[in-house]
């Protein structure tokens, strides 16, 4: 029994999707892509910029170090993006 379970398959079917092609040689990004389920390369679809949307914390009560998670998980994917580790 593997130690890592794999994700449930979906009722309906994923839209097909294509990588992008990269526009220069740059270094490469894995990351996991959900619909296809495994590692991707991560290729910008613009050159260098990379815009992406980073949910904020809804808080209801007291403050904990979970409501960091998504800025220290924006600063270390910026940094891994830009080089600066």
């Amino acid at each position: 029994m593997s130690a890592i379970a794999e994700a449930p398959k979906a009722s309906s079917s994923q839209p097909e999707w294509t990588r992008p092609v990269p526009l220069t040689k740059e270094p490469v990004l894995e990351v996991y892509n959900s619909m296809t389920r495994k590692k991707e390369v991560f290729t910008p679809v613009n050159g260098r910029r990379v815009d992406w949307y980073n949910c904020g914390p809804t808080v209801y009560d007291s403050s904990h170090m979970g409501h960091a998670r998504y800025v220290l998980s924006r600063c270390v994917v910026k940094g891994l993006m830009t080089g600066i580790t």
